[in-house]
């Protein structure tokens, strides 16, 4: 089974070399390492060349013409990549000697899941452990472990390029994208072991509440939701949803050899399709004036669709909604 890594790059050069470092201490050492660099304009790669005669794996640098911006430069990182299985690396992290063992172990005893992920302890920017583990801050915010994504702690096989490249930018980061598409496909797995740091500081990429370096709660997450507008919210969800649906319809003409991953992605494609239903039903009742929602509301609450948003607390967000 080869073994790719996907990182891309950007100005990373402050923490750049610990990640690189944690590579060679691997107990299993990857295939390849591929990179791509988004233009960088301090010593990035500088640091990935000099890297690259020292490793004891085949390192390929390329560099971007011009910047493609975060989810795209991924996406092109693992086009490129060769192996059957890949892991993503953002720059900043450190991951634990034995990450690539585990998951690979995990995928390979797994033959029907497409997408692993594990957990990780959040440090501050000088690596500095704060006690907290990812996952447990998702769970604290009241939401499921499918809302803990973070692609530097994801694994997946490459079969699933074929339904994930190209990544719908304009709705979907890259991990995003592709956790969104092993949940639909019943083919996700969490591996509930913390394999690396992740680096929190400033100006990283991602800054959601679940990655914060202090203790969350659900009120945390109500105060952070509580002025996206949920109208908005709602048309934006249902481009995103149909836009999956017509990716999973293009997969399945290529599937007729494939019986079990047919039965799979139509299954994914009938729970779209009340996923959507629930969406359109919201955002009529949205559509209502305050005095006229009350009725609607409840009846949605009880038909269970307020269990695709945020339960009863999207419910009570609905009712007071301008």
């Amino acid at each position: 089974m080869k073994i790719s890594i996907a990182m891309a790059t950007y100005n990373g050069g402050k923490y750049l070399q610990e990640q690189l470092d944690s590579f060679i201490q691997q107990t299993r050492h990857p295939d390849e390492l591929v990179i791509t660099d988004d233009v960088s304009k301090d010593e990035t790669l500088a640091i990935l060349k000099a890297f690259q005669e020292a490793a004891p794996f085949r390192v390929r640098i390329f560099e971007n013409p011009e910047n493609l911006g975060y989810a795209k430069n991924f996406e092109k990182a693992i086009s490129i990549c060769s192996g059957d299985i890949i892991f993503l690396s953002d720059q900043d992290d450190v991951w634990f000697s034995n990450k690539i063992d585990v998951m690979t172990e995990a995928m390979a005893n797994n033959p029907d899941m497409m997408v692993g992920i594990h957990d990780t302890e959040i440090t501050d920017d000088a690596l500095r452990p704060t006690g907290l583990r990812k996952s447990k801050q998702v769970l604290n915010l009241g939401l499921s472990i499918n809302s803990f994504i973070t692609g530097c702690c994801t694994v997946f096989k490459a079969d699933i390029k074929e339904i994930f490249i190209p990544v719908p930018v304009e709705y979907f980061v890259h991990d995003t994208w592709l956790h969104r598409l092993a949940i639909l496909l019943d083919s996700r797995l969490f591996v509930d072991k913390i394999l690396q740091y992740y680096r929190r500081y400033d100006n990283t990429t991602s800054n959601w509440i679940g990655s914060s370096k202090k203790k969350v709660g659900m009120l945390d997450l109500a105060l952070s939701y509580a002025a996206k507008d949920p109208r908005y919210q709602c048309q934006r969800r249902l481009s995103a949803l149909k836009l999956t649906r017509e990716r999973l319809q293009t997969y399945r003409s290529h599937l007729q050899n494939r019986p079990n991953m047919l039965r799979r992605v139509k299954k994914a494609l009938s729970n779209l399709e009340a996923e959507v239903a629930a969406v359109e039903r919201r955002a009529k009742i949205l559509g209502l004036s305050r005095k006229r929602r009350p009725e609607s509301i409840i009846k949605m609450f009880f038909s269970g669709d307020y269990n695709y948003f945020s339960g009863w607390k999207s419910g009570v967000k609905d009712l007071m909604w301008k």
